[in-house]
């Protein structure tokens, strides 16, 4: 003010200025500052939620910490043997329990009478199969694929068990409709609601993968009916559909298949009757069980009583002349 000779309005005019230049500068700084935070906040984002972004930039941190503090190596790596991680697995008889609801679980030893077994509440009992610990349970889904658990793997113990699901990566909207448990070498029966349908060995069935594989061609509306092992007395295979009509195959007559598919057709079906039952047939004959006079019968039907109902693949079969109401085959 002396220098200038300013006033005092004049001087405290300049100081406002000034202070105002200030707060400009610091107003740009925190602008500047939150653009720099946002920037940050949208790669953060992006890292989480893109696996492929949070890799990228894992790799681009590595070469660079790798360039900048990485020297050549001082230790000599000699070729060695692979390892290789085997599991010894002892082959011991055991039973395969397969509840309703889809819990499975193992106990150890064959011809286990099924009520000593108990079940959580709501479930029943499912399966039984009796197999060996080398052996492997598969597990049909509705979408068609094939899923393999090794038995030797399976829950042991008197407890429930675990949920299949667990143990398989089945897809959404799939559920499991059928499991089995054999030897490898076991030929078994494959057959669809359409009709359709074919043999296979069990083996054909494994996939390592826990997603398993596509096994079953089922088209939009057809259902897979309860595989089953071929024994070696086995001759004739029988079908009945929902409106009774009955066909016996023989077990030679239905083709082989080993990488599945549809398979060849069994019987011929007038919509909008389907195939609901498929059970084999040896000298023993056939048993089936049904309602008669109100109580539950079990009838047995002799080869030569059968014989009527022999024919051809893709045939549509006869009706079958049963006194029982509600048949169904036992095996």
């Amino acid at each position: 003010m002396q220098r200038f000779k300013l006033s005092d309005r004049q001087a405290e005019d300049i100081l406002e200025m000034r202070l105002r230049q200030l707060a400009r500068l610091e107003g740009i700084r925190i602008e500047q500052e939150l653009k720099d935070k946002k920037t940050e906040q949208t790669q953060l984002e992006e890292l989480i939620q893109k696996p492929a972004a949070l890799q990228r930039l894992m790799i681009k941190e590595i070469e660079a910490d790798a360039k900048q503090f990485g020297d050549a190596r001082r230790t000599l790596i000699e070729a060695a043997e692979r390892a290789v991680l085997t599991i010894k697995v002892l082959d011991e008889p055991v039973t395969v329990v397969v509840s309703s609801k889809g819990w499975v679980r193992t106990r150890l030893g064959h011809d286990i009478a099924s009520d000593s077994f108990t079940y959580k509440a709501g479930d029943e009992a499912g399966s039984l199969f009796e197999c060996r610990t080398t052996d492997s349970l598969s597990v049909f889904g509705s979408n068609g694929r094939v899923y393999t658990v090794p038995v030797a793997t399976l829950p042991s113990g008197r407890g429930d068990g675990s949920p299949l699901t667990v143990l398989i990566d089945i897809e959404p909207g799939t559920h499991v409709v059928n499991t089995m448990a054999a030897s490898p070498e076991t030929a078994i029966m494959i057959a669809t609601a359409s009709g359709y349908g074919f043999q296979a060995q069990f083996k054909d069935l494994f996939s390592r993968q826990k997603a398993g594989k596509q096994f079953i061609t089922l088209e939009e509306g057809d259902t897979l009916l309860p595989p089953f092992a071929l024994s070696s007395i086995d001759t004739h295979i029988a079908l009945l559909t929902r409106k009774l009509k009955i066909v016996l195959l023989l077990c030679d007559d239905v083709k082989i298949r080993s990488a599945g598919g549809r398979g060849t057709i069994l019987m011929a079906l007038d919509a909008p009757d389907q195939l609901e039952q498929i059970a084999p047939v040896n000298p023993k004959g056939l048993l089936v069980e049904g309602l008669a006079r109100g109580k539950t019968i079990v009838d047995v039907w002799s080869l030569k009583e059968l014989s009527a109902y022999v024919s051809q693949r893709a045939r549509k079969g006869k009706l079958f002349d049963t006194r029982l109401k509600s048949p169904r085959f036992k095996f």
